[in-house]
């Protein structure tokens, strides 16, 4: 395969998000690429996103840079102000050394060709709207005007609309549910054939040692407990119906502060204390996030309002971070591919990597039968990162790997054939 000498160029930056789009209404694709990473400051230039223009024959020339400041997660072209052309949302997700400090997203609105962040102006709301792991967008209410659908980790699923020439939330308009979760992926797609908009949701999963419900949240405290200089993350869970206890132990807990260990002379010291005694008063200056679950789940859109169901169990057995949905065996419903996994964990957590990709085969009313890999040709027991589909065929992007290609046949009851 020949190599884009544009792309060998910017090689340095680390790509995290990309769409094409067509920027200059020439009627070819276009396409924007935003950096990502976690290893430079907010403000490094290895965070320019990059617009890359095609010349018609899918020749791609230089066209330009942005002056994008933090780390982006994902990419979503789409028209936000109404004006016919295509615009941009870029979303944020982490603050160097800062976990969980919320990083700048951008909307970048398209005047004539050219993008210029209009966050401020047109949608201030989108300038920190949380820890963004993936969005989307598409008309959600009839409008002709495409909502805005973001969502990430310690989030709810946020809705924004075009009200009164800017994006504001409309979240509550669709959804009352407490939704914040470690999200990575979100999908917008008819899946039950009723003419509506519902909403596929890629989330931790239930087979995980951390637990999240709207009685018992989940939770993060970070601050600088110690004074020095770096930022003090402690993951906490209930212990009971009051009682709030550190994720961690006396040992790693020690090891980050490391005065804990003198007002915590034993192990049992420090069992019997709960992360306030901890802590100390210092916790009520914390930036503080919850999680209400983590389930991964689809968001069945019934006449506006959204009620969430989550997914088999054997979809919940490891990380999702990606779904393609579509007619997999030729009955006319739209099934459902998920693969994830999360390899890179901290040294006390075991990789999440009991994924093996799953199909789910649409039974109709919204029901879904979990097809086993051995049956679905589907296998992908990687640390998958995306999912792609064109035409009959099905990409794999996993972390550190190479893109792997399979093969939908369209035909009841035959597998997806893997192209090694």
């Amino acid at each position: 395969m020949k190599r884009s000498p544009i792309f060998e160029k910017d090689k340095k930056f680390e790509d995290a998000g990309a769409t094409f789009f067509d920027i200059d209404k020439d009627k070819d694709l276009d396409l924007y690429v935003a950096s990502g990473g976690s290893q430079f400051p907010d403000g490094s230039d290895m965070y320019a996103d990059r617009l890359y223009i095609n010349d018609g024959r899918g020749n791609f020339e230089a066209g330009g840079f942005f002056n994008t400041k933090s780390s982006a997660s994902c990419v979503t072209a789409f028209d936000a102000d109404g004006d016919g052309d295509t615009d941009i949302f870029r979303g944020g997700q982490v603050l160097f050394g800062s976990y969980p400090e919320i990083p700048r997203s951008y909307l970048l609105i398209n005047d004539n060709g050219r993008l210029s962040d209009k966050t401020s102006d047109f949608a201030p709301i989108l300038l920190e709207p949380g820890l963004v792991r993936s969005a989307t967008a598409v008309d959600l209410d009839g409008d002709k005007k495409p909502e805005l659908i973001v969502t990430g980790e310690w989030m709810p699923v946020r809705i924004f609309s075009q009200k009164n020439s800017k994006l504001e939330e409309v979240t509550s308009d669709y959804i009352t549910a407490a939704t914040n979760g470690w999200w990575n992926k979100i999908v917008a797609d008819d899946i039950d054939g009723d003419g509506d908009i519902d909403l596929l949701a890629g989330n931790l999963g239930e087979n995980y040692k951390f637990k999240a419900s709207e009685e018992k949240p989940f939770m993060v405290y970070a601050k600088d407990f110690d004074g020095n200089g770096a930022n003090d993350i402690f993951l906490a869970r209930y212990l009971s119906d009051s009682l709030v206890v550190p994720i961690r132990g006396r040992e790693c807990a020690s090891q980050q502060i490391p005065g804990i260990a003198n007002r915590f002379p034993t192990f049992l010291s420090f069992a019997n204390s709960d992360l306030r005694g901890i802590l100390g008063r210092d916790i009520e200056q914390a930036l503080h996030y919850k999680a209400f679950m983590f389930s991964t789940a689809i968001f069945v859109n019934d006449n506006g309002k959204f009620t969430i169901k989550a997914l088999p169990m054997e979809a919940q057995l490891s990380v999702t971070n990606a779904f393609i949905v579509g007619d997999m065996n030729g009955d006319g419903k739209k099934d459902i591919l998920l693969a994830g996994n999360k390899f890179d964990t901290e040294v006390e957590t075991t990789p999440a990597d009991a994924s093996a990709g799953l199909y789910l085969e649409n039974l109709g009313d919204m029901k879904f039968k979990p097809v086993a890999p051995a049956k679905s040709g589907f296998f992908v027991p990687y640390n998958v990162k995306d999912l792609c589909m064109i035409g009959n065929m099905i990409l794999v992007a996993s972390n550190n790997d190479r893109l792997r290609i399979y093969q939908v046949s369209l035909k009841p009851n035959t597998p997806l054939t893997a192209y090694r």
